[in-house]
């Protein structure tokens, strides 16, 4: 490019989309609540990101065990009315 060309210069009432990258003010981390995510962003990091399976994986595992316990309770009830 030659001194006398210059770049284009772009309109200050022009309208432009915001960057796909913006980052949301109000929004935070899920999982850690410290640090600002991105619009498209679920959660901050590869860390945040696991922490959330485990997060999610053990509250799957106390349902499970909530449900089993009450059937327990419920058999062992069925077992003292028939003595």
């Amino acid at each position: 490019m030659s001194p006398s060309e210059s770049l284009p210069v772009a309109s200050p009432d022009g309208v432009r989309a915001p960057a796909g990258g913006s980052v949301l003010a109000s929004r935070l981390c899920p999982v850690c609540r410290t640090a600002p995510i991105h619009a498209r962003q679920e959660v901050r990091s590869g860390r945040c990101r696991a922490a959330r399976s485990r997060q999610r994986k053990a509250e799957a595992r106390r349902q499970r065990d909530a449900e089993i316990r009450a059937l327990l309770e419920a058999a062992l009830e069925k077992l003292r009315e028939h003595r």
